[in-house]
């Protein structure tokens, strides 16, 4: 008799879980007037302004960086960058206790 108690009761509290768990999924979501930014006029500026640098400047001289350069070439110039960033590498495995990948970098 006990055990059937228990068993009432825990999946009575499954149950009530399951339900609260459903209901809370017919919520409203926070209307957009609700968000308050105080800095979004100025983050769209910065925004705007990262997109003209991108279109106008960056992309075309990627792109012709792509064009004229040989296949070797660029693979050096990756090699050259990758290699700048090994210090870092190795000093993150040696904090992480990790000093055979500090070793191998």
């Amino acid at each position: 008799m006990f055990l059937d108690q228990k068993f009432q009761v825990k999946h009575g509290v499954f149950a009530a879980y399951g339900l609260v768990t459903i209901l809370s999924g017919c919520s409203a979501s926070p209307s957009r007037e609700g968000y308050f930014d105080p800095y979004e006029p100025t983050n769209r500026k910065v925004h705007a302004f990262n997109k003209g640098l991108d279109n106008n400047l960056l992309r075309p001289v990627a792109n012709t960086y792509d064009a004229i350069l040989p296949d070797p070439v660029e693979q050096g110039v990756s090699n050259f960058a990758g290699n700048l960033s090994l210090p870092g590498k190795v000093v993150n495995n040696v904090l992480q206790g990790d000093l055979e990948g500090a070793g191998q970098n």
